[in-house]
């Protein structure tokens, strides 16, 4: 029982913290990337010719000074929990670059985070009706990405996130053919990007859902998927954790879970330890 009250505490006053921030460091090794690949490519002759931000044709991590700016005030909302804010910002940097898959993604983020932190841009407290509307917008945000560039984790990792918050105010059916399609997402993003430490933690919600499914889901899982949808499992669930700690031992969330999932094994000392290790990290 004490280690449970430790878990819910941590739960609640710790996955907040680093809900805005899991993607920051993603972001800024994007921006690097392809600044880098900027300079590569003058010395190919068909890339020559300057990119036009107006026309569209631009590259992700590859704004102006002008948007530059935006990006970085999007982030800093995105840190300080200003989901409304963040919105703002994403949304004009699309405007800006409508070809770029990364940053339609953190659009994407912004909107789902808005329904797991109970706010909406009026500043209100959401309403399942709201929270529907708004996870079903973050995903078309994630499904737009996608067209733009199928190769990128994040777009698909974006996707995952707003299907499985999405199930959770679903009706049974749809609770099934999400956790279907969410499962497709994070296996993709794994497929991109085996070291993709937030593909791990995805795979790892997915199965621990899938385990605490009651017996009506699961039968119309069986019903609707046979055996081609695995039920999931808290065992399946560590494992991804785990994998997902070692890539990225300082993420805050992935320390949680783990320690959660432990927990929920029986392994309360291990748990309990876990979480502690967990109390001093800030992502």
């Amino acid at each position: 029982m004490q280690v449970n009250r430790f878990v819910l505490t941590l739960s609640t006053l710790l996955i907040n913290r680093c809900a805005a921030v899991s993607l920051h460091m993603q972001t800024q090794r994007s921006i690097a990337k392809q600044r880098k690949g900027e300079h590569e490519g003058l010395k190919l002759p068909w890339r020559r010719k300057p990119l036009s931000h107006a026309a569209g044709i631009v590259r992700p991590g590859s704004p102006d000074a002008a948007c530059t700016k935006i990006i970085e005030q999007g982030l800093a909302a995105e840190h300080a929990l200003d989901m409304c804010k963040a919105i703002v910002c994403f949304e004009e940097v699309t405007r800006q670059l409508p070809k770029s898959a990364h940053y339609r993604s953190l659009l994407s983020k912004q909107w789902t985070d808005c329904t797991y932190l109970d706010v909406s841009p009026a500043q209100e407290q959401l309403s399942d009706d709201s929270r529907r509307r708004f996870n079903i917008t973050a995903l078309e945000h994630a499904k737009q990405a996608i067209e733009l560039d199928d190769t990128l984790a994040l777009p698909h990792i974006a996707a995952c996130t707003s299907m499985g918050r999405l199930a959770l105010l679903s009706d049974n059916k749809t609770k099934v053919r999400l956790a279907h399609d969410a499962r497709g997402e994070a296996v993709t993003a794994l497929a991109l990007e085996p070291s993709n430490d937030l593909a791990h933690h995805l795979m790892g919600r997915w199965h621990s859902e899938m385990a605490n499914l009651n017996v009506v889901v699961r039968t119309l899982v069986r019903v609707m998927y046979g055996t081609a949808l695995a039920p999931g499992s808290h065992h399946d669930a560590l494992e991804s954790y785990q994998t997902a700690v070692s890539l990225a031992p300082a993420r805050l969330i992935h320390r949680v879970e783990l320690g959660r999932t432990l927990d929920r094994l029986g392994k309360k000392e291990q748990a309990r330890l876990e979480l502690e290790v967990s109390l001093p990290l800030e992502h």
